[in-house]
């Protein structure tokens, strides 16, 4: 609705503390995850967090493309060579799909 989400929000997570973000239906919880995790292009302000920081949504995200966008998501096209996407992929024992479907092959992944 463009209307604002939280205004001054700001916390601090010792390493080994866990976050529960709750809120009524539509009050912005899977827009405040996204955001943390930085795939909420929208809004102002600062997000600071390690790498190994985990998210879990209510709902999972998958964008849309090919094959290649999902496994390499959130980095920029080309930044990985097609034998480490497979790799990768095959260490994840995601070898069934890589059998069903081409890298550059798009499909609805929510169906």
């Amino acid at each position: 609705s463009g209307g604002r989400l939280a205004e001054g929000l700001s916390f601090a997570l010792a390493p080994g503390d866990r976050l529960l973000v709750t809120a009524a239906s539509g009050g912005g919880k899977t827009a405040i995850v996204r955001a943390l995790a930085g795939l909420w292009p929208e809004g102002t302000g600062e997000v600071r967090r390690t790498a190994s920081t985990v998210f879990l949504s209510q709902e999972p995200y998958i964008p849309e493309g090919t094959l290649r966008r999902i496994l390499t998501f959130p980095a920029p096209s080309g930044s990985f060579s097609d034998d480490e996407i497979l790799s990768a992929a095959r260490q994840a024992e995601l070898g069934q799909l890589l059998e069903r479907h081409a890298l550059d092959e798009v499909v609805d992944w929510e169906a």
